[in-house]
C-alpha cells in the first residue's frame, strides 16, 4: 500500500488536527492498534465499527487525501496562491509546496519519503509547525 499512511503515520496526524472525514466508500480505517482494518463499504468495515467506538479508528489517508488538505490549508489564507508537486524519483517521493509570490515563487516545504503518502503526511505536518 504504497500510497497510503502507515497506522503510526495516520494516527499523528490526527493528533495534530488532520481531518477524520465522514465515510465514504473505499476509505481506508483502522483500529489504533493495527490489529483490524477495512474500508468502507465491506463487510469487515461493519464488524470494525461494531469492535470499536468511533475514537479507537483512525482514518489512513492517501497521498491524494492529504495533498488536497495542504492546499484547503494555503487556499483559505487571504491572497496566497500555492503550487504543490508529488513527484516521483528512483528512490520514492518528494513534495513540494510552494507559495506563489506576483514575480516569484517560495518554497514553503520539501519533504521526502520512499511512499508517496508518507511524503505528502510529512509535507502536511510541517505546515503545522509554527
Amino acid at each position: 500500500m504504497n500510497n497510503i499512511v502507515s497506522t503510526e503515520t495516520a494516527i499523528r496526524l490526527r493528533d495534530a488536527g488532520f481531518p477524520q472525514p465522514e465515510f465514504e466508500f473505499g476509505q481506508l480505517w483502522e483500529s489504533e492498534s493495527g490489529r483490524n482494518l477495512a474500508f468502507v463499504g465491506t463487510a469487515q468495515f461493519v464488524l470494525l465499527k461494531q469492535q470499536y467506538h468511533l475514537k479507537e479508528i483512525v482514518f489512513r489517508p492517501t497521498a491524494g487525501d492529504i495533498l488536497r488538505a495542504i492546499y484547503n490549508h494555503f487556499a483559505s489564507m487571504p491572497g496566497f496562491s500555492v503550487d504543490i508537486r508529488l513527484s516521483p524519483t528512483e528512490n520514492g517521493f518528494y513534495v513540494d509546496v510552494f507559495e506563489a509570490l506576483p514575480f516569484d515563487t517560495r518554497n514553503k516545504v520539501w519533504e521526502f519519503h520512499e511512499n508517496a503518502a508518507e511524503a505528502a503526511a510529512l509535507a502536511w505536518l510541517k505546515t503545522r509547525e509554527k
